[in-house]
C-alpha cells in the first residue's frame, strides 16, 4: 500500500502542496497547511541552500555540485537485489524471475531495472531514518531536489535553476548571504539568528529566511513601514543588519541547541530606536530576547515555537 498520494503533473517542478510533501520523513500535517502563519522549521544548522531530497543528507551552497551528487554512480551489495535459488535468477528490485542467466545479464541492461537500482542504492545513503522512501519506489519518487530557502521542490535540476532566478528566492538568498557574511564574526562555534522587528530566534539560519515569508513578520514590516511614513521619514534603504542579526549563544555548552523562540514583539518601536537596541550589546540583547540563559525551560506562557 503507498504511503503518498499520488502528485498530479501540475504541480510538478512547482509549488507542492504541503499536505503532499515529503518533509524530515514525514507527510506535513492538514492541520499546519492550514495555519497559514506556520513554517516547517529544522533543527540542523549545517543545512545548506540546496538538498537532496532522495538520500535527504546531501546538501550544498551551488547546483554544480548537487548535480554532480545527482548523476553519481551508486552500488549495493549484491544480496540486497539478487537472489539465486537453485536454477533461478531473481531480482528483488523489480520481482523478476528467469531459469536463464544470459535472460537475467540482459534484464540487469534495462532502462528500468537501472533507474530503480540507481533509486535505492542512492535513498539507502540516507541512512535507515531514510528507508522509510523505499516503499514509494514502485510509484518512482517525483521529488528529488529542494531549495531549504524557499521551501521549493521540483523533480528536475534545470528546474531548480529557473527557481533561483526569481524574485522570491533572490531575496531569500540577499538574505541567506548576508547572514553567512556576518556569522564568521560571531566568536565561538555556537550562535543564533535574532529577528529585531518580531523578537525571533534560532539556531538555524534557514529557519530565519522562512521566518521572514511568515504573516507575523510581513506584518510587522509593514507596520513598521507606516510608521515611519506617519512620522514623516524618508523612505529608507533596505539594511538587513539593523533588522536581522548574529549572536553569540550564552549556553556553557557550546553543543546544546538552542530553541526557536518569540517574544512580544517589536514593531511597534520607533525604528530609530532599532538601530539603539543593535549597538546596546550581545548582553542587553540576550535577555531582550528570551528573558532567560539558553537551555532553561521556557518562562510561564511564552511557546518555544511560536512561529
Amino acid at each position: 500500500m503507498n504511503i503518498l498520494p499520488d502528485i498530479p503533473l501540475d504541480y510538478m517542478g512547482g509549488e507542492i502542496p504541503l499536505d503532499m510533501r515529503l518533509g524530515g520523513g514525514q507527510l506535513v500535517s492538514e492541520e499546519l497547511m492550514n495555519l497559514g502563519e506556520s513554517f516547517i522549521q529544522t533543527n540542523d544548522p549545517s543545512l545548506k541552500l540546496f538538498q537532496c531530497a532522495v538520500c535527504n543528507k546531501f546538501t550544498t551552497d551551488t547546483l554544480d555540485l548537487l548535480g554532480l551528487h545527482m548523476n553519481v554512480e551508486r552500488s549495493l551489495p549484491e544480496d540486497e537485489w539478487k537472489a539465486v535459488m537453485g536454477d533461478s535468477y531473481q531480482c528483488k528490485l523489480c520481482r523478476y524471475n528467469t531459469q536463464l542467466k544470459a535472460n537475467f545479464q540482459l534484464h540487469c541492461k534495462t532502462d528500468k531495472h537501472v533507474q530503480k537500482y540507481q533509486l535505492v542504492a542512492h535513498i539507502k545513503e540516507g541512512g535507515k531514518a531514510n528507508e522509510w522512501r523505499l516503499k514509494c519506489v514502485a510509484i518512482g519518487n517525483p521529488v528529488h531536489l529542494k531549495c531549504n530557502a524557499c521551501d521549493y521542490y521540483t523533480n528536475s535540476l534545470e528546474k531548480l535553476r529557473l527557481h533561483t532566478v526569481n524574485a522570491r528566492h533572490e531575496a531569500s538568498l540577499k538574505l541567506y548571504k548576508h547572514l553567512q557574511q556576518h556569522e564568521s564574526g560571531v566568536e565561538g562555534e555556537s550562535c543564533y539568528y535574532h529577528c529585531v522587528l518580531c523578537n525571533y530566534s534560532t539556531k538555524a539560519k534557514l529557519n530565519l529566511i522562512q521566518h521572514v515569508r511568515s504573516m507575523k513578520h510581513q506584518r510587522s514590516e509593514s507596520l513598521r513601514k507606516l510608521q515611519r511614513l506617519q512620522k514623516g521619514l524618508p523612505e529608507e534603504d533596505e539594511d538587513l543588519g539593523q533588522i536581522f542579526t548574529i549572536r553569540r549563544c550564552p549556553s556553557t555548552d557550546p553543543e546544546e541547541a538552542i530553541e526557536d523562540v518569540e517574544g512580544p514583539s517589536e514593531a511597534a518601536a520607533d525604528p530609530e530606536e532599532l538601530a539603539k537596541d543593535q549597538e546596546s550589546g550581545a548582553e542587553k540583547d540576550q535577555s531582550k530576547w528570551t528573558g532567560r540563559p539558553c537551555g532553561c525551560p521556557p518562562a510561564p506562557g511564552v511557546s518555544p515555537l511560536a512561529e
